[in-house]
């Protein structure tokens, strides 16, 4: 059994603003405070080991300073869009993306489109 969550999140500041060097995780000085990002998250709900995340994605990443924010408002939709047997899960982002990705998390050639 797997649950399939469409997620939002902050950058969390106590972790960066530390004194134990996780600023230098981001690469370069980032405000981290302005920043949203979206994604899809995949858990196992096998109920003898308990809930383990199967996979993750990434999916837009935007300032809190623009009109359109990298939030998930919505739950994803699981379907079999192929007929291949296995389900693809199907996602929008208040950016404007429609995203379809395959069972393992990958983006499915020619997407996203906007």
């Amino acid at each position: 059994l797997e649950l399939v969550v469409g997620v939002s999140w902050f950058y969390d500041r106590e972790y960066y603003d530390d004194n134990d060097g996780h600023h230098q995780e981001l690469g370069r000085e980032v405000d981290v405070s302005k920043y949203i990002a979206s994604g899809v998250v995949v858990l196992d709900l096998d109920p003898h080991s308990g809930f383990q995340v199967k996979w993750k994605q990434h999916l837009d990443l935007t300032t809190d300073h623009l009109q359109y924010r990298a939030y998930v408002y919505s739950s994803p939709t699981v379907a079999d869009l192929d007929g291949d047997g296995t389900m693809e899960v199907i996602i929008g982002t208040s950016v404007g993306f429609l995203y379809v990705l395959n069972a393992d998390g990958q983006p499915r050639p020619g997407w996203p489109i906007q």
